[in-house]
């Protein structure tokens, strides 16, 4: 090695690490999901207490709002809420 690169060599023991950080970006207030506006017929059928085919047939009848995008269904929460209530 020629003696600039024999500098530079050294020159790298020297030099400090810069600390590790770890970032996690689900706990930033950036990144924090906002509360749910619909509910899924399987949480309509957990909250309710009932089997599935009974969620189904409530949500084809249903007295709240109801949203379908393609085949899935979501059921406004503060709707159901309300009915609940």
């Amino acid at each position: 090695m020629d003696s600039l690169a024999m500098e530079l060599f050294d020159a790298r023991k020297n030099v400090t690490p810069l600390p590790e950080i770890n970032f996690n970006f689900h706990d930033t207030p950036y990144h924090e999901q906002p509360p749910k506006q619909v509910l899924t017929v399987e949480e309509i059928q957990s909250i309710l207490g009932i089997g599935r085919s009974a969620a189904y047939e409530l949500v084809k009848n249903a007295p709240f709002k109801v949203i379908r995008i393609g085949s899935t269904l979501r059921i406004s929460k503060k709707s159901f809420e309300d009915w609940l209530n």
